[in-house]
């Protein structure tokens, strides 16, 4: 059949389309399952920042970063004398924030490490804004 090969790129092209819009349908879509498909546009992730992050303003610092950036989420304090937060994005403002909280910090912070725990692609963000929430 002449016209059969045109009409399954275009179908392949579709559910190619599809998978990049959605993490779920790429996981349906033969065509683009382990096809070298971009990664979904937006992530998200979860950060527990250790060292001297209390009374420091970093919460501030941190929500100041993360709005300037376009980031939505929430950061607060906890009673292990860390602070903790979810972020989600785009990956390029992400992969700047998660930089600003390993080697920046608020002015007067000291950061010992950070740990990032649950990255994953997301097809739309689920927080709006950037909150700082109170301390558990």
């Amino acid at each position: 059949m002449p016209g059969a090969r045109p009409r399954v790129l275009l179908l392949l092209l579709l559910l190619a389309a599809a998978a990049a819009a959605s993490p779920e349908a790429a996981q349906a879509c033969p065509a683009a399952r382990g096809r070298g498909m971009p990664p979904p546009p937006l992530a998200s992730f979860a950060f527990e920042v250790f060292g001297r992050v209390q009374g420091v303003y970093f919460r501030a610092h941190t929500v100041d970063r993360a709005d300037a950036l376009g980031l939505v989420g929430w950061v607060r304090n906890t009673a292990r004398g860390t602070v903790e937060g979810a972020v989600q994005g785009e990956r390029a403002a992400l992969a700047a924030l998660r930089a600003w909280l390993e080697t920046t910090g608020s002015p007067q912070s000291s950061v010992e490490r950070v740990v990032i725990t649950g990255e994953r692609g997301i097809a739309r963000p689920e927080f709006e804004g950037f909150a700082r929430r109170p301390t558990v």
